[in-house]
Order: structure tokens, then sequence, then C-alpha cells
């Protein structure tokens, strides 16, 4: 199995595993095959996620989407600058960098999309991920949308 490696200048481990996908399924199973992983736990969540900076109402309410989503904020919020993170999983509510509140979105991807066409950009990772990787920078934006 070396002198075959060698040969054609693949690893010896690479031609193991041809050798039994041949052996189990004849030859077809040389065929090449896509190396994009069958099951990806990150990418679920915030695939369509947005994020954007928002004032929040002098009543402590926040619309993410009048006919969407409402956040009751309380009154001692009124008035700070938020930053919002969202998908069709969660909404999360940032003041000052802290994460404040994580609740059930509402959203669907027409509501994220549309929160794209009024100015929320892509998101990056979720608020969660952001306190378990500490070292990870901030993605956070200064754009005011919605």
């Amino acid at each position: 199995m070396v002198e075959v490696a060698l040969r054609y200048g693949a690893s010896r481990q690479s031609v193991s595993t041809w050798k039994a996908r041949y052996e189990r399924e004849g030859l077809p199973a040389l065929e090449e095959r896509s190396r994009r992983p069958h099951h990806s736990p990150h990418q679920l969540a915030g695939v369509n996620a947005v994020e954007f900076d928002t004032v929040l109402a002098v009543s402590g309410v926040r619309n993410v989407l009048p006919r969407a989503q409402r956040i009751k904020m309380g009154v001692v919020h009124a008035g700070q600058l938020a930053h919002v993170w969202a998908d069709e999983h969660s909404v999360h509510i940032l003041i000052g960098g802290q994460l404040i509140r994580t609740l059930p979105s509402g959203l669907s991807t027409e509501d994220i999309r549309e929160l794209r066409l009024r100015g929320a950009v892509p998101a990056g990772p979720p608020p969660a991920d952001l306190a378990a990787h500490p070292n990870r920078p901030d993605p956070a934006g200064s754009r005011t949308a919605p």
C-alpha cells in the first residue's frame, strides 16, 4: 500500500480508505465525493441572522418588526442605545455590550429579509457564543436600522 501511495502522490491513509470503499461498494465508490460535513450544528443558528443598533422607545418597548415581534424592555432602558441580534429562532438585546434579554423569535425568513432591506447587516455569532468565547472579537456594528 505504501508503494501505491508514493506512486500516485497520495497518503497511505487515503489509499487505505479508497481500498476499503472499493471492496465494500465496487467501482462507483471511487468517484469524487463531497467533503462537506453531513451535520454542522453551528450552521443552524444564525444562518439568516441580522444585527442592528436602535434606540429604545420612551415606553421601553422595541418593535423589532411591528407586525412580527414586540419586546418590552421596561422604562428603565428607555432612550438607551440597544444592539439587536435576531434570527428565526431567537432575539438577543444587548445594551452597553451586556446581554440584557434573550427571547424566542417571532420572525420568519421573510421578516429577516425585510430587516436587511431596512439596513440590518448580516450577523456574527449569537451573543451567547460570544460569552462562551470571550477572546473572540465583538462583531457588533454601529449601523442604525429598523
